[in-house]
């Protein structure tokens, strides 16, 4: 009996090893067979190293790198198997229009050549201007407003107006006049790479022609000043209305009546829900007699 079970697992090891052989060489089979094909690829020009807006490239600020070729190549400086290999040297001396990082393809549309335009006109998006203000630490955001920011136009003004009672009155208002506007430049400063905060004198804004009046006309009303907006867009960046705020709404003093949750810089807390104090239970008895008999109950308040 213990043979026969002796024989017996020899010959299911057997068959078992056999089995594990076949599957063996059958996996390597189906390996064998499936094949990846190679994807084409070109090489497209790349920034080698973070490239600040007003940059003039030299060679070593470029290089070819391998890319797709199922990608979208408009603008982009392309060659294929050598063919086109020398119009690397052709963007040497072209300034960067926008911020380049490191590894991102150099199209035409980031650089610009100083023969067809002017260092800062180039800078500049098609149909626009760029005009200068004054700022200063506090106007300015304490030179934390930087090239390639979006700032909001603030001007802050005052007239003066006749009261019976009071003779003549100052009033003071302000409103946000330009909205999500481009900072070119910094003092004479192009680099929108470089995150320092620096007080300046002068800011240099891209605005349309209308815009460029309508700033013109609030330089000689009152003072100017520059809000610097989130990167992360929020509820208050998609209103464009054209409302203003006196000194009246700021001033309690004056009857403002400005709602509480506007004059704090963050939001208020939660309210928690007002304990109440727990009463004690009493009971009452009460002897309750119906015809010849009598009965007590107690209710409890």
């Amino acid at each position: 009996m213990r043979i026969a079970a002796v024989i017996l697992v020899v010959v299911a090891l057997g068959f078992a090893g056999v089995t594990f052989y076949f599957l063996q060489d059958y996996l390597a089979d189906q390996r064998a067979d499936v094949t990846v094909p190679e994807r084409a690829v070109v090489e497209v020009v790349v920034a080698s190293r973070d490239l600040p807006a007003g940059k003039v490239l030299e060679p070593i600020h470029l290089q070819w790198q391998p890319w797709p070729d199922d990608t979208n190549f408009e603008g982009y400086i392309v060659q294929r198997d050598g063919v086109g290999k020398e119009q690397i040297e052709e963007l040497v001396g072209s300034v960067v229009r926008r911020a380049i990082a490191t590894g991102e393809p150099v199209s035409t549309g980031k650089v610009f050549k100083r023969e067809q335009a002017g260092f800062l006109s180039g800078l500049l998006r098609p149909g626009m201007r760029a005009v200068s203000i004054k700022v200063s630490a506090v106007s300015g955001a304490a030179g934390f407003i930087l090239p390639g920011d979006r700032v909001d136009v603030v001007l802050t003004s005052e007239w003066r107006e006749k009261s019976e009672q009071l003779g003549n009155i100052v009033r003071r208002f302000s409103e946000t006049i330009l909205y999500d506007v481009r900072v070119l430049a910094i003092d004479q400063s192009l680099d929108d790479m470089d995150d320092s905060a620096q007080v300046s004198e002068t800011a240099t804004l891209e605005i349309s022609p209308k815009q460029t009046e309508m700033l013109a006309v609030a330089g000689s009303m009152g003072r100017l000043s520059l809000s610097l907006r989130s990167l992360s867009p929020g509820p208050g960046d998609t209103y464009f209305g054209g409302s203003f705020t006196s000194d009246r709404e700021v001033s309690l003093a004056l009857g403002g009546r400005f709602a509480a949750a506007e004059r704090r810089a963050e939001p208020p807390p939660a309210r928690q829900p007002k304990k109440t104090a727990t009463s004690k239970k009493r009971t009452s008895t009460v002897k309750v007699f119906r015809s010849s008999s009598a009965s007590t109950r107690e209710f409890t308040r």
